[in-house]
């Protein structure tokens, strides 16, 4: 009995320090559609971010606090920083995306 909690504590601990110690946000990448929307819910700030309201149709987590949002009309991309107890939020136009060069 003693063993099996011992292994499931391990495991346990393993696991939060995995998503703790890891630079790809897990948490954020759960909860990236979450947190952006509510921050993009009104139509108000939805028009001064990315200068109209249309519809967002797709939010992904991008690593290192990074959001690109895709609306109906172009793409963005959102940095999320947090300074003490409020959030600030750079919103930069997606241009163009560059692939990977393969062998």
């Amino acid at each position: 009995m003693k063993k099996k909690v011992i292994l499931v504590l391990t495991f346990v601990l393993l696991i939060i320090a995995v998503i703790a110690i890891n630079p790809y946000n897990l948490y954020h990448h759960i909860k990236a559609e979450g947190t952006v929307s509510s921050i993009l819910a009104d139509p108000t700030v939805r028009n001064a971010a990315f200068g109209n309201d249309s519809e967002i149709s797709n939010i992904k987590y991008l690593g290192s606090n990074m959001y690109r949002v895709e609306t109906s009309s172009n793409t963005f991309v959102i940095e999320l920083k947090k300074d003490g107890s409020h959030y600030n939020y750079e919103i930069y136009e997606f241009k163009q995306k560059i692939g990977a060069f393969g062998h």
